[in-house]
């Protein structure tokens, strides 16, 4: 083997050394960017092509350059030329060692290998060629500077890399260091500089941190002329008050410099955002189905008021029934194009805590996110430096709330919010609006025999018309429409429910009914008749105008919340759809005009909160209807819940979860209820699937709400004297599956807790001869998963533990979740051979399980080890399997998707990467996966940077961060 005495450093201002010492006698630069080309391409190079890349622009007097130069190569000590024909020229590969090689060699080790790593850096003295001549000639040129931005754009890489292992080893100066570093390279990078600010944060150095904000504003001024994004101000705001703190988060991927205009908004939310830069209206305001009758004054008030940017918070505020949502959302309508990121209507009637409440908030600004965890942090992430109106409607019930809307004003300047509610906030901010019922005429003893301007007559005369298209008002008919005007006091609720039975009565007699009886909505009115105090007479008017049927109906549906379909009603009322359009006619249910109200059989329904109030009170007061009312009402829904729980883990799953979703509330009422009955045997058949939803769409809050309450209830039922075994294991499980949405909550610690419990349950039913084997291995197996991260070696032993019982199972499916587990742990562990070995071990069992998800992702982490090892033909081939196996169950794939995609990128196939992971980007995560989308967003970049598209790599990545930063999305 020849020794290579030639050593080239081409990091900075090339040097030529043979035997450790500089080579003298090039008779040009021109010979040493022959010397180098040939060494860095490491091919051999046709004459020709060596001549028109060096000497195109002297072609009278190529070839004599060519061969002098090669002449004058020969005669340089160490070179070795390999002139295999007269036609091509080639540098011996064993005769020299090239620095730019050695730091591909080396940044190529695996992560573990941090000094092998530090060494790669070490070698990156300077850019590639940085103190040389490249201007030789305009082809050589285009050569250099192509391969500089390549080793620069993997020097940024490896730095990158080296960063986020120094910080995961606590190793804070070295990261420290390293950060630095990147931004001598790169100092317009805001990533970086707010990966630094971070690790001097987490160091104990605020003040340095601080600084460092300070920092990269000037440089991005400087070398942009662009402001830093909101997530970096969010960031140093964090340090500023000292609310930093989890450790930094790694960067996965850096942006390109961009030129962007100064104030231009950052990159994040993709949805909202991109509609507003396409100049359209942001609004989800509903398209109104009735319009407005009067109101055109407080309209233009309303109009002005919000408009005023002294105004903050403005409550539209009235006795139930007297239109303030109506108001409000025709006010809202003409604001859209004031408020230029958005206007957002929040309905409120079916929330019931501050939590919900900022669920509704997230799912009305699209935000795309079903994660029940740092839902404010994310509103105001989202919402910073935006102009937007918030509509938060029938607030009355969610005073508890005051405070987070307080905080959301002070931390958002740019946000305005309207409430409509039946009582005043009680906050020094607040402006109040407040409204009173449609004009009427007023003069007692007044008898018109006409129509009036008033707008309580024109309301009830455009709804009677609505259900009797021919209704013309004589004179006798207007003075009985002005009379229920004045005794409904012209509100719009009390006149649609008159009106609805001009099919039935005349306006005379409707007046005679509501005279007789008017107990209308609770108030301290003094220029009214004591009778007139209260609302109950509407609704008992209806209330005695309907059949004794329809009665109990009507009080039935008063156990549903957030509405209910007609397949529901019937099932628990044994109310045929006819009958509920009844009650729709009786505008005391309403049809429902939500998504979800599509996409199932005769639609879905809900009453007014005033009606259902009413009827719960009906309901209430007759016990034994009431209890048959909610026991087949948990009877439902545990029904409904073990139905769809058998279309879950098949390709029905995602209809399966769409049909939950509009009955969440509905399950926790039915949960409780059973609860609080002790009905174990509904609880056992609903548990499953409303475990698995709660995994399946991150309601892991909700998981451990209702699971938690179950488990203290059962706790305290089996302290009785030999308690049914049945109950036992039941707890068993409450603690097993609760111990998941713990560990998602708050760590591992608590999950560990309630996985001992479980385990001290086993232990104790297997001493009385109780077979607890499966519940045993399914717990270990849950024990070995949350302490993965925290104590491998432990998390093996509990999962070699629960390995062995399924083998005495011949349990194969769980045998195979194990495999597949202990794969995943080992490439966690970096041991890539070990986890091929478990994955393959697994794949060879999967035949006897009958779960092509589980194929999927056995395949897709074989892909991953593939990867990891660098064998790319492999790893293609099995994401490939595992994306057509996902979609054969009617599955999108999302998670193989972007693990191909990947593969793709790193095959240098850019093209093939970036379309799959556009789609994978497209697809959006339907169960609220918005952190594993961040991933997908920063190697999109990745793909871009390389096709050539430096803006959307930068807004790609910078999307991808912010993602990252919102979610603490880890791997990254």
């Amino acid at each position: 083997m020849q020794t290579k005495h030639l050593h080239l450093h081409l990091f900075g201002t090339p040097q030529f050394l043979y035997q450790g010492k500089p080579i003298t006698g090039f008779a040009s630069n021109k010979v040493r960017a022959l010397l180098l080309y040939l060494a860095v391409t490491g091919r051999p190079h046709s004459r020709d092509a060596l001549t028109e890349l060096f000497w195109a622009d002297t072609p009278h007097s190529a070839r004599v350059n060519i061969r002098k130069a090669l002449s004058n190569l020969r005669k340089l000590p160490g070179v070795v030329l390999v002139e295999e024909t007269t036609n091509t020229v080639a540098l011996a590969p064993q005769s020299y060692r090239l620095d730019t090689a050695e730091f591909e060699r080396h940044m190529a080790a695996d992560d573990q290998m941090l000094d092998v790593l530090t060494w790669a850096a070490h070698l990156y003295q300077d850019d590639f060629l940085s103190g040389f001549n490249v201007s030789l000639s305009y082809e050589f040129e285009a050569w250099a500077l192509a391969e500089q931005r390549r080793l620069r754009i993997q020097m940024i890489g490896l730095l990158e890399r080296l960063i986020t292992l120094h910080a995961q080893a606590a190793e804070l100066p070295t990261a420290i260091a390293t950060a630095r570093r990147l931004l001598e390279m790169e100092p317009w990078h805001e990533a970086t500089h707010c990966t630094l600010m971070a690790l001097l944060a987490q160091s104990g150095d605020r003040s340095a941190a601080l600084a460092q904000f300070q920092q990269c504003v000037d440089a991005l001024h400087a070398e942009l002329n662009v402001d830093p994004v909101p997530e970096t101000y969010e960031l140093y705001l964090q340090i500023r008050d000292g609310m930093l703190f989890t450790p930094p988060r790694p960067i996965a991927s850096l942006p390109p410099p961009q030129l962007r205009r100064t104030g231009q908004a950052a990159p994040a939310q993709l949805g909202n955002q991109r509609r507003l830069l396409q100049g359209a209206p942001i609004h989800n305001l509903p398209a109104p189905l009735m319009p407005l009758v009067g109101r055109e004054e407080e309209t233009v008030l309303l109009g002005q008021l919000l408009a005023d940017p002294t105004v903050r918070l403005l409550t539209v505020m009235g006795p139930g029934g007297v239109g303030k949502t109506h108001l409000a959302l025709a006010t809202a309508a003409e604001q859209v194009t004031h408020f230029r990121d958005g206007v957002f209507w929040v309905e409120l009637a079916a929330v019931d805590s501050v939590a919900a409440l900022l669920v509704a908030v997230v799912q009305a600004l699209q935000l795309g996110v079903k994660d029940d965890d740092a839902l404010q942090q994310q509103v105001v992430a989202f919402l910073r430096s935006k102009r937007v109106l918030l509509l938060l409607d029938n607030f009355e019930h969610l005073l508890a709330a005051v405070d987070l809307v307080v905080d959301l004003l002070k931390q958002l300047p740019d946000l305005t919010i309207m409430v409509t509610s039946r009582v005043r906030l009680q906050v020094q901010s607040e402006q109040l609006f407040p409204i009173t019922g449609l004009t009427f005429p007023t003069a007692e003893g007044e008898q018109p025999a006409k129509q009036t301007n008033d707008s309580a007559p024109a309301l009830f005369v455009q709804q009677a018309r609505r259900l009797r298209p021919d209704f013309k008002p004589q004179s006798a008919d207007w003075s009985a429409i002005h009379q229920i005007c004045r005794a409904v006091q012209g509100m719009p609720l009390g006149i649609l429910l008159a009106a609805a039975w001009v099919r039935d009565y005349t306006p005379t007699a409707i007046a005679c009914q509501i005279e007789a009886n008017l107990d209308f909505l609770t108030s301290e009115w003094r220029d009214v008749p004591a009778r007139h105090q209260s609302m109950r007479a509407v609704f008992d008017h209806s209330w005695h105008l309907l059949s004794a049927r329809a009665q109990m109906i009507f009080q039935q549906l008063a156990i549903f919340r957030g509405g209910f379909t007609a397949a529901a009603a019937e099932a628990i009322t044994s109310a045929a759809l006819p009958e509920l359009i009844v009650l729709v006619d009786r505008s005391l249910v309403q049809r429902s005009l939500g998504k979800a109200a599509a996409t199932v059989v005769g639609g879905r329904f809900v009453l007014h909160e005033l009606a259902r109030q009413y009827a719960a009170e009906k309901l209430a007061a007759n016990r034994s209807l009431h209890y048959q009312t909610a026991l087949y009402h948990a009877a439902y829904f545990a029904d409904f819940l073990e139905k769809q729980y058998a279309n879950m883990g098949t390709a029905r799953e995602a209809t399966a979860l769409a049909l939950i979703d509009p009955e969440v509330e509905n399950i926790a009422i039915a949960w409780h209820w059973a609860i609080t009955e002790e009905q174990i045997d509904l609880l056992q058949r609903a548990l499953p699937a409303l475990n698995h939803y709660c995994r399946a769409r991150r309601r892991h809050r909700l998981g451990d709400r209702t699971l938690g309450f179950a488990a203290t209830k059962m706790a305290s039922l089996v302290t009785i004297p030999s308690p049914p075994l049945a109950w036992l294991h039941f707890l068993a499980t409450l603690y097993r599956e609760r111990a998941f949405f713990r560990w998602m909550a708050s760590g591992w610690v608590e999950s560990e807790q309630l996985l001992q419990q479980t385990m001290a349950l086993l232990t104790q039913l297997e001493k009385i001869g109780e077979n607890v084997d499966a519940a045993k291995a399914d717990t270990l197996r849950e024990l070995g998963r949350i302490t993965t991260q925290q104590d491998r070696v432990r998390a093996r032993a509990y999962f070699a533990q629960s390995l062995a019982i399924y083998r005495t199972l011949d349990d194969a499916a769980g045998l195979v979740h194990i495999l597949a587990f202990l794969g995943d742990l080992a490439w966690n562990m970096g041991d890539y051979r070990a986890a091929r070995r478990w994955i393959e071990q697994g794949l060879a069992e999967r035949a006897a399980v009958a779960d092509p998800e589980l194929h999927a992702n056995l395949l897709n982490l074989l892909g991953i080890v593939a990867l990891h090892q660098g064998q790319l033909d492999e790893a293609e081939q099995r994401q490939r399997e595992a994306l057509l196996t996902a979609q054969s169950v009617g599955r999108i794939g999302r998670h193989e998707k972007f693990h191909l995609g990947v593969t793709l990128i790193w095959s240098g196939r850019f093209a093939d990467g970036y379309r799959l992971l556009s789609e994978r980007i497209q697809q959006e995560d339907s169960e609220g996966m918005r952190g594993a989308l961040a991933a997908a967003y920063i190697h999109f970049g990745e793909a871009a940077l390389h096709l050539g598209d430096g803006k959307q790599a930068r807004h790609s990545v910078l999307e991808g961060l912010t993602i990252a930063n919102v979610h603490k999305s880890p791997r990254l």
